[in-house]
């Protein structure tokens, strides 16, 4: 699959908004939307590496855990904003707090 559909399957898995998912990858929701309707997004390093973790996240979770994740983040994103979902994130991702 090309990068463009990976990245609209990982928002679709976390079922988050367009607006909630570019919110967390700190991108207006527009660019979200071109890199999900394009073969060849060009998503900057922090964009690259969040993608990544993203993805580890989706295959290190069952379909539950995944949604749950996805809740998870919304809500700090929704709530707090950008920085406060990237932190979330990476809580997450270390096994470091509650998800």
């Amino acid at each position: 699959m090309e990068l463009g559909g990976q990245i609209k399957s990982m928002r679709e898995a976390f079922e988050m908004t367009r607006e909630q998912f570019s919110t967390l990858l700190g991108v207006h929701s527009s660019t979200l939307y071109r890199w999900e309707s394009s073969s060849r997004p060009n998503p900057d390093p922090l964009q690259r590496s969040l993608l990544a973790a993203i993805e580890i996240l989706q295959e290190r979770h069952s379909e539950f855990g995944v949604k749950h994740v996805g809740s998870v983040l919304k809500r700090e994103v929704t709530v707090f904003g950008h920085l406060r979902g990237i932190y979330r994130l990476l809580q997450i991702f270390y096994g470091r707090g509650p998800i």
